[in-house]
């Protein structure tokens, strides 16, 4: 008989051991990640919204009704 324990172990117990070994890969992909969360967030741009607008979008929403 030998041993027949089997470990299951999840994602994030996989990524850690991974990220543990492999220390400089996963810093690289963590700052690639974060370049490109940035760029892509830069791309997409962003509205500017009026401070009535802003305002009369809730208007419907406060004060709350019972």
């Amino acid at each position: 008989m030998g041993n027949t324990d089997v470990r299951v172990r999840g994602l994030a117990a996989r990524a850690g051991g991974w990220s543990a070994r492999h220390r400089w890969a996963a810093v690289g992909i963590w700052v690639l990640f974060v370049v490109l969360a940035m760029g892509f967030g830069s791309a997409a741009g962003r509205v500017d919204v009026d401070q009535s607008d802003q305002l009369n979008r809730w208007a419907w929403a406060w004060p709350p009704r019972c």
